[in-house]
């Protein structure tokens, strides 16, 4: 990041996601947020209507200004010529490239022109991955790096924030690679370029690799932007991910077609007999008032709901990070497609980097609701502990499945057996850990599923083995029995009842 240019303040953390206050040009906006995509030849929605609605930012396409609109851009600025007070990013035209293949002008013309109109934060002209073969996708970064090389002549010397793409497509290894070029420069946003097929097709999975494949690669300092993703349904999981900049036409697309977005999906207008919404448009009109008006007002009604229900998605995420909630908040916001659901599990493929970089303590407890709560960041990090965690060895200890009481404890003491209680799923918790964050503030759900409990009871056991020469295990009930059953103890472990 550039000194002085952009200033970005990370406020609030939870996994990777971060509640920040971006600063650019003197104006500040506060991360994650939505930037509406306005096309200036086609306002569904105004922008000063937007701005009167809450939306302190927006993007719009400096090459369609360049193609139709030049001098008056130039002469009048970008701010007045959209009648925007807030802060305007500038697309270069890459989206056009994504779409007919080319466009007419140069990289240094679409950057000079960035610059000439005034626009807070602009975009070099990259070449974007298509739905191509690797060898395209190769060319595409390639070209793409070259340009963000000689780009630099031109953006150095600049008062406005710079985004540097990060092409590659759903080709991983290649993405990586891109990242670590482009981490080199001196930009001061990096943004995961050609997400649109991968999210058109719903793979989410697919875009869980591609944003953490960069997240590894490009400096925390530096804010991370998803091209076009703005679709409410998939919003928490990329902010959980470390995104802090989205951009979308779809709510206006979406308008156009007569679709509704809900925080689930879209529904059509014409299958709606009551809106599921209390915003203002839908509170105070009803769907077939909607249906019979004209088309333009039709649509920007529609639109401005689509943007109430994405700016409302946004807002539930940001209280979810800052009251630590935001995996809670997934685990039940994932359910609502299987893609989404598999997308939540493939973070379990970087749970290493993840617990690295979140937070690992807060002053609220977590909750265990279901097994893909075992791989939240602070269950990883407690277990590594535990892996690490040497008390002075000797040769026997005691597996406690239940309570433990004071008797326990002080025979236990007595006979010089260390003592483990078990914690699913943190497995073999030593019971002067039983008061340590996370450990201390964990609520679990008494319905984890059988193959969870038997797993990691597994696991505590043969971590235990490791340790001492014998293991005994108190057991509370029958149906506890029937687990350790299951997973064949060895001959030379006692069981006893728990009294």
């Amino acid at each position: 990041m550039r000194d002085g240019r952009v200033e970005f303040e990370i406020v609030r953390k939870d996994i990777l996601a971060r509640i920040g206050k971006l600063k650019v040009k003197g104006k500040t906006i506060e991360t994650p947020t939505l930037l509406p995509v306005i096309n200036p030849w086609k306002m569904t929605i105004k922008p000063k209507e937007l701005w009167r609605n809450g939306f302190k930012a927006l993007i719009t396409n400096a090459y369609l200004l360049w193609k139709r609109d030049r001098e008056d851009v130039l002469r009048n600025g970008i701010h007045s010529y959209l009648n925007f007070p807030g802060m305007i990013v500038t697309d270069s035209g890459a989206y056009q490239i994504l779409k007919y293949g080319s466009i007419e002008i140069t990289q240094d013309e679409i950057l000079n022109f960035q610059i000439g109109i005034g626009a807070d934060i602009g975009v070099i002209l990259d070449i974007p991955t298509r739905g191509e073969s690797r060898e395209e996708a190769e060319k595409s970064i390639e070209e793409t790096i070259v340009r963000a090389r000689e780009a630099q002549r031109i953006i150095q010397d600049t008062d406005m924030g710079w985004i540097g793409p990060i092409q590659g497509g759903g080709y991983i290894d290649l993405l990586e690679k891109a990242a670590t070029e482009m981490e080199k420069m001196s930009f001061d946003i990096y943004a995961v370029g050609s997400p649109t097929i991968i999210l058109e097709r719903y793979d989410y999975p697919t875009l869980v690799d591609m944003i953490l494949s960069v997240k590894r690669v490009v400096k925390p300092s530096h804010p991370l932007h998803l091209f076009g993703a703005g679709h409410p349904a998939m919003l928490g999981l990329a902010v959980a991910l470390g995104c802090d900049l989205f951009d979308s036409a779809a709510y206006a697309l979406f308008a156009y077609d007569n679709r509704y977005l809900t925080e689930n999906g879209t529904l059509r207008l014409e299958e709606i007999e009551e809106f599921p919404c209390v915003c203002p448009i839908c509170r105070t009109y009803k769907p077939k008032e909607v249906l019979k008006m004209e088309k333009s007002d039709r649509e920007r009604l529609i639109a401005l709901h689509n943007l109430f229900k994405t700016q409302e998605e946004l807002r539930r995420v940001k209280e979810s990070i800052r009251r630590r909630r935001l995996w809670e908040y997934l685990e039940v916001r994932t359910t609502s497609h299987p893609s989404l659901r598999d997308a939540f599990k493939r973070m379990v493929k970087y749970n290493d980097f993840i617990e690295q970089e979140a937070p690992q303590w807060s002053e609220k407890g977590i909750f265990i609701l279901s097994d893909i709560s075992s791989y939240r960041p602070e269950v990883v990090g407690f277990r590594k502990k535990l892996e690490r965690y040497r008390k002075r060895r000797r040769r026997r200890c005691t597996l406690v499945i239940g309570e433990i009481n004071e008797e326990i404890k002080i025979r236990h003491y007595k006979e010089k057996v260390d003592l483990y209680v078990f914690k699913p799923p943190y497995g073999a918790v030593p019971s002067t850990l039983l008061e340590a964050y996370p450990m201390g503030k964990t609520e679990i759900t008494t319905s984890l599923p059988t193959h969870t409990i038997i797993e990691s009871l597994k696991e505590a056991i043969d971590f235990l083995k490791e340790k001492y020469n014998e293991v005994r295990i108190l057991v509370e009930n029958e149906e506890i029995k029937t687990l350790l059953k299951e997973i064949q103890i060895k001959t030379r472990t006692i069981l006893e009842e728990m009294k």
